[in-house]
């Protein structure tokens, strides 16, 4: 219960674009920052993740508290964001860092 954070030695640039990417095996969510894993956090916890209950907050750019997005916000902009029903492959991670890499200009 409750959200799991990730640490990375990885400090964004103002002006840059980035693809990061987050995905859980089952055991652990793995942080992937332009296509190369850059953070691992062993949840403690196993098995699917299951549907929300009713009046669950999801926010995307910004860290909710309680049951509003009132929190920290993200001072930029997010230009794409996925939502999968399943954990993607370290090559599927790479091929949508290259397509992001080409359609938003991500420097390496």
């Amino acid at each position: 219960k409750g959200w799991k954070g990730i640490t990375s030695d990885v400090f964004a640039k103002n002006n840059n674009i980035y693809n990061v990417i987050l995905t859980y095996n089952g055991e652990k969510v793995i942080l992937y920052v332009n296509g190369i894993e850059k953070g691992t956090n062993d949840t403690n916890a196993t098995g699917v993740i299951k549907n929300p209950q009713k009046n669950t907050v999801f926010a995307i750019g910004c860290n909710p508290t309680g049951s509003t997005i009132a929190g920290n916000k993200l001072r930029g902009k997010v230009y794409d964001a996925k939502i999968y029903n399943r954990g993607l492959s370290e090559d599927e991670i790479h091929h949508n860092y290259i397509l992001d890499k080409n359609r938003f200009g991500i420097a390496e």
